[in-house]
């Protein structure tokens, strides 16, 4: 049993604004998790939703937080990340969730393996109301494959605070890609992303977040980031083909991933097993169907 003393601290920031009707589901699900050596910092732009009411019901348990005018997500992101001491950080926007057990899961990582820097995983897809829509499993996220797809779930990715020192905050000038932006960033530096094959955040998808609102944006940021990391002109539908056409960047993962993927639904596992078998194949052959 390891002593609550010797967890690494973790800080995680929630950057918010006029997202009451989503905020105590996010603040619950980081508290909830019991992690023994927390630090939660929430920064609200100075909403008008009732927001800064609901923050002060966790006066308390929260090691700091403000309700203010920012620059938007990214600067209250930064602003948050000025306060946190943890020895492993992230950030979790405040329409999602962190899944039970995540802060575990992500701690045991990063103590039993010296050498890794960031982790991410899969995620759930939820509704405005909190059902589940569906299930992301994040592809390997090495090099070749991240710098052309953001295929890193951003509500399960942390990092230890060295990289954090190293390559700095948040572009503060990006308003849709800037998770991705970081990600690069963190490529740029030399560092790789270590898979952990459980479900560890849920991303809401609702009418209002900015998967649903801005396109354009997101568009015109993608553009920057590959002019910026890959040194050329070029759109995500041409990256697209170029990543499906280069397969032996996944080759190597591809067996551990689909066992992977198939552990977190036994039942799939069990049907491809049936699909395989010599007696199922005779089947269909007989009725015509193979």
């Amino acid at each position: 049993m390891v002593s609550s003393s010797n967890w690494p601290k973790i800080s995680i920031v929630t950057p918010s604004y006029q997202q009451g009707p989503y905020l105590e589901a996010c603040i619950r699900s980081v508290l909830d998790q019991g992690y023994p050596n927390l630090e939660y910092i929430v920064m609200d732009g100075g909403s008008s939703d009732g927001s800064a009411d609901i923050l002060r019901q966790y006066d308390g348990q929260l090691a700091f937080w403000a309700s203010e005018k920012d620059a938007g997500q990214a600067d209250a992101i930064n602003k948050g990340f000025a306060h946190a001491t943890g020895s492993i950080m992230g950030w979790l926007n405040s329409d999602d969730t962190l899944l039970p057990r995540a802060l575990e899961r992500i701690a045991h990582v990063f103590m039993a393996e010296p050498e890794t820097h960031v982790v991410c995983g899969h995620r759930k897809v939820i509704d405005r109301n909190g059902a589940p829509r569906g299930d992301f499993f994040c592809e390997m996220p090495v090099p070749f494959v991240l710098q052309r797809l953001c295929v890193v779930p951003q509500e399960t990715c942390y990092w230890r605070r060295g990289v954090y020192d190293r390559i700095g905050p948040l572009d503060a000038s990006l308003h849709f890609a800037l998770d991705y932006e970081y990600w690069q960033r963190m490529l740029a530096a030399g560092y790789r992303f270590r898979l952990i094959h459980r479900f560890l955040g849920g991303f809401r998808l609702h009418e209002e977040s900015k998967t649903s609102t801005l396109d354009a944006v997101r568009t015109r940021e993608l553009g920057i980031i590959y002019r910026r990391y890959l040194k050329r002109e070029t759109t995500e539908t041409e990256l697209l083909r170029e990543l499906a056409e280069t397969r032996s960047a996944r080759l190597p993962f591809l067996k551990r991933t689909t066992a992977d993927k198939l552990s977190e639904r036994p039942l799939l596992f069990v049907m491809l097993w049936l699909t395989r078998s010599p007696a199922y194949v005779r089947l269909m052959e007989r009725l015509g169907l193979l």
